[in-house]
């Protein structure tokens, strides 16, 4: 994960074609989840299981923006929206222990070995990624986040395979009949 970091938000807000506000957030460093696992793969979102991961930087992100929101409201939203209004609008970025990321064109991808690769992991592969916030966007009834996908990095799967020890007697040398001891009685 990262450590102490800053956000910066842009003072302009743009538009989409379909009418949604966004708001260009960035932050200091990107935000780095080991041991995470694919779960779909959409176009060009990313949707990834951090279960197995630390969240608690997604978590710290999210306040800050929720934190802007209810000190930039007038600018953002156009009006004096109650604060809870704005807290429960706002969709957290770890929905059930899943994050959806947005694949770009400069994305680089790595293997297990951190060489640089073209092909794009699978759905099911453990991986390690680095996420930048993007921007935010103010929809009707909701506040949300949009990272990019910086870089991504294979992890090489645990192995599945059982391993048989040797025989605990391999060490044993067979004795023969030379050796044999009498015993008296």
């Amino acid at each position: 994960m990262c450590g102490i970091f800053k956000m910066k938000f842009s003072k302009k807000i743009s538009v989409d074609d379909r009418g949604v506000k966004k708001i260009a957030a960035k932050l200091s460093e990107p935000i780095i989840m080991r041991n995470v696992r694919i779960v779909e793969i959409d176009d060009m979102d990313v949707h990834l299981d951090v279960s197995k991961s630390k969240t608690d930087t997604l978590s710290s992100v999210d306040d800050l923006i929720v934190d802007k929101a209810k000190r930039s409201k007038m600018a953002w939203f156009g009006k004096d929206l109650n604060d809870l209004t704005i807290q429960s609008a706002f969709r957290a970025s770890n929905q059930h222990n899943i994050v959806r990321v947005r694949r770009c064109p400069d994305t680089r991808l790595f293997d297990e070995n951190n060489q640089e690769i073209t092909d794009f992991p699978e759905v099911g592969d453990p991986v390690s990624v680095a996420i930048d916030l993007a921007y935010i966007e103010l929809l009707k009834s909701s506040i949300e986040t949009s990272y990019n996908l910086v870089q991504l990095r294979k992890v090489r799967r645990a192995s599945t395979k059982k391993v048989v020890p040797s025989s605990m007697f391999e060490d044993d040398e067979i004795q023969s009949d030379d050796d044999e001891e009498e015993f008296e009685e």
